[in-house]
Parts: C-alpha cells; structure tokens; sequence
C-alpha cells in the first residue's frame, strides 16, 4: 500500500467513532471469553482492509504471527485486544451474542463503504483480507498489501 496521509488515518478514526455511536442503542453483551478472536472456534474471519491494516499495524503493538496461523488474532492477549481503539470496522460490529445480528450487519456494510471512500478519496488500493493472511511488518514497511 502506497503511503497514507495521516488525514486518511483521521477520517478512518472519525468513521469508526461514528460506527460505535451506531452501535450504542444495541444494546450486546459481552463476557471477555476472546471467542470473537478465535476464528478457528467460532467460525468466522475478520477480514480488514488495506487502510484498517496499516491502522491497526500503527496501533504499537507487536503481532502474534503464531496465533495467526492457528486462527486466531494476531493482537489478541489473554482475553483482550491489546490494539482496541484500532480494531477493526469487524471487530466492532462482530458479538458472540447473536442478538440484533441483522442490524448490525447493515451498520457493518454502512460504515464499510465509509471506509472505501476514504481509500478512493486518498488513491488507496482496496484490498480486503482475512487479518490471519496479513505480514504486519510488512504493511509497517509500506510493502504493498497482495
């Protein structure tokens, strides 16, 4: 990924703001079990794009390659995110408790496109991929994002 403006990373910090403000009145519970980040377990995959990994990879936060590859997120730590005010438009709208799930996949899809225009407004290539597939060091390195 070309070098990004630290606007772009401003707007993308202002869209996620407003994404947890959309979230507010569903009311989710959560009870830490780090489930969400265990995709193997739970059966799902975060997938980010190009502009949420060069965010979450500004985040200061060293990568665990090894949970990647036993599907599991990279910035997870004994139950945590250890990156949370980065994470992801996925981590956000994603809750082991299934309730308001079919609202929240339609704020996910909102606030998706806001993050698009954000890579087209500043020229950025539109990748989106499983975070479990993405070099951290290498994003912080400005390689591109394949």
């Amino acid at each position: 990924m070309s070098e990004i403006p630290e606007q772009a990373f401003a707007e993308l910090a202002a869209v996620y703001a407003r994404m947890d403000e959309a979230f507010a009145p569903l009311a989710r519970r959560c009870v830490q079990c780090s489930d969400c980040c265990d995709f193997a377990v739970i059966g799902h995959m975060l997938y980010v794009t190009g502009l949420e990994a060069a965010w979450m990879a500004q985040a200061g936060e060293e990568p665990v390659a090894a949970q990647s590859l036993d599907g599991k997120c990279p910035f997870q730590r004994v139950n945590l995110c250890s990156i949370r005010e980065h994470r992801a438009l996925g981590c956000r709208a994603f809750f082991c408790d299934r309730t308001y799930q079919e609202e929240r996949n339609a704020i996910y899809e909102r606030f998706l496109k806001q993050v698009r225009a954000i890579e087209t407004l500043y020229h950025l290539e539109h990748t989106y991929q499983p975070i479990t597939q993405l070099s951290f060091q290498d994003i912080l390195h400005h390689e591109p994002i394949a």
